[in-house]
């Protein structure tokens, strides 16, 4: 599980790559990537497909004409930005169902579905720099194929810190001094993000489906205990 961060910032890195249509290369050879991503602080659902040339690294697609890709049952809209199509929903959408027609008439039909929420816990209001400590989510605990990234900015929203989780059956972090040497002393802003992903019904390249939440940022003082 911990080769899908990797993998992950690659397929970023290729948005920027060579772009072609999906007729000019065999049917078989078209990889796609389903997301399912929901931002609990903007209450809204993001939708996305997007096709490479044989594999996450390969050079975006965007679909001919005569191929279609459906977002139940509807068609979604391009975008030539980042090459991946999209529908952007003002509500927690928790699954969909994407299907997809290439040029030969073969049709992958695939449903993408988020397994559950990773809010900090309400009572969580201090972080210690020196010491062992537990900060949880409400969700359920981790499953196979699924992670929780725990994302800390300062208050003017700079990056300061990842850290990953993905012990099956955890429901949070026992985060330890090392960890948290890196942050400096007072308010930081902390979110989770919750993956799952998964092999997807799809083309000889074969491709993967992602579902992500991304919980509400929640302020918190982190502190030195002695």
């Amino acid at each position: 599980m911990k080769c899908f961060l990797t993998g992950f910032i690659l397929t970023l890195l290729t948005v920027s790559c060579r772009k072609e249509n999906s007729e000019l290369v065999k049917q078989e050879e078209i990889w796609t990537d389903y997301r399912l991503i929901y931002k609990a602080e903007l209450k809204t659902t993001f939708a996305r497909a997007s096709f490479k040339h044989n594999s996450s690294v390969g050079e975006n697609l965007k679909l001919s004409s005569k191929s279609e890709i459906l977002l139940n049952d509807n068609s979604i809209e391009f975008d030539g930005t980042y090459y991946w199509y999209e529908k952007v929903m003002n509500r927690y959408v928790k699954t969909v169902d994407f299907s997809y027609t290439d040029l030969d008439d073969k049709e992958f039909k695939n449903t993408i579905s988020i397994l559950d929420s990773a809010e900090i816990i309400t009572s969580q209001d201090t972080l210690f720099k020196d010491s062992l400590q537990f900060i949880g989510w409400d969700g359920r605990a981790l499953t196979a194929n699924e992670l929780v990234l725990l994302v800390a900015y300062d208050t003017t929203g700079a990056k300061l810190n990842v850290i990953e989780q993905d012990t099956l059956g955890t429901t949070g972090f026992y985060l330890v001094n090392s960890e948290l040497n890196s942050l400096p002393i007072g308010l930081v802003d902390v979110h989770f993000e919750r993956w799952n992903s998964f092999d997807i019904n799809g083309t000889k390249a074969g491709g993967l489906g992602y579902s992500q939440y991304i919980s509400k940022a929640k302020r918190l003082k982190l502190v030195e205990k002695d």
